[in-house]
């Protein structure tokens, strides 16, 4: 069978299960207009560079995320907060709505007044939270091959992303010494990436290791090295990113 026939097929079975979600949820809040949200249409939706610089019903939830049998949660944010909803394939924006990302199923939860619906990362462009004035957009806006919400961490010609992830681990307590936790334990961790000219790569986290991905420009190397940066600390990375674009260094 022809290759480019099935690719063909893929593509359009993912664009109209991506269909199916948004309008299944906007049905649904609308359904409940005292929800209270508002819907724009294009005219009314402002660029993602106005808005931010350069960086422009699935039920499926895995039960880990709610265990009382689990230390930690595999939310971002446990708490609902006020989000507006860019939608990846639709003009169409969501105002206001009560949301969470679930970090383990990397979907989106939206609060309705009859229960809790959820979206998945490649119907999403971008999550913005109003009050705290922080986005983080998905892996289909930026071309991503990891999946996930990236937030942006610094929006200009190189801008700095932080995409979090989470792992259960194991339980690890000693009945004779009574140490360790009884509980498994879920672990948050953050990884960086440098973003220009619409291309992405994740930083590295070592000095040792992003000198050596940088070997090739002496500018940022000899930074590096002189700054003594530490690339698990995200200060240190601002910096870094600033330097970048102070510099006019194009990577």
């Amino acid at each position: 069978m022809n290759v480019n026939y099935l690719l063909s097929v893929k593509q359009t079975f993912c664009f109209l299960k991506s269909k199916i979600c948004i309008i299944s949820l906007f049905l649904f809040l609308f359904c409940h207009s005292s929800f209270g949200q508002s819907f724009r249409s294009d005219a009314d939706i402002l660029t993602f560079h106005s808005l931010r610089g350069k960086i422009k019903n699935n039920s499926e939830i895995d039960d880990v995320a709610y265990s009382k049998h689990v230390k930690g949660s595999f939310f971002l944010d446990s708490v609902w907060n006020k989000t507006d909803i860019y939608f990846q394939n639709d003009n169409m924006v969501m105002k206001g709505l009560d949301t969470r990302i679930d970090l383990g199923n990397n979907m989106l939860e939206v609060k309705c007044k009859d229960g809790i619906k959820v979206l998945p990362t490649f119907s999403i462009k971008c999550v913005v939270y109003p009050k705290s004035h922080s986005v983080f957009v998905t892996e289909q806006f930026i071309k991503s091959e990891i999946k996930g919400f990236y937030k942006i961490i610094v929006d200009s010609d190189n801008s700095l992303l932080c995409r979090y992830e989470t792992k259960l681990r194991s339980s690890n307590y000693n009945i004779q010494m009574d140490v360790g936790s009884k509980k498994p334990q879920i672990v948050k961790k953050k990884y960086y990436y440098l973003y220009a000219d619409n291309k992405i790569a994740q930083l590295q986290k070592t000095r040792k290791k992003l000198k050596r991905q940088f070997k090739h420009n002496t500018f940022v190397y000899n930074y590096i090295n002189e700054t003594k940066m530490n690339p698990r600390n995200e200060n240190s990375l601002i910096q870094f990113i600033d330097y970048l674009n102070k510099k006019h260094i194009h990577l």
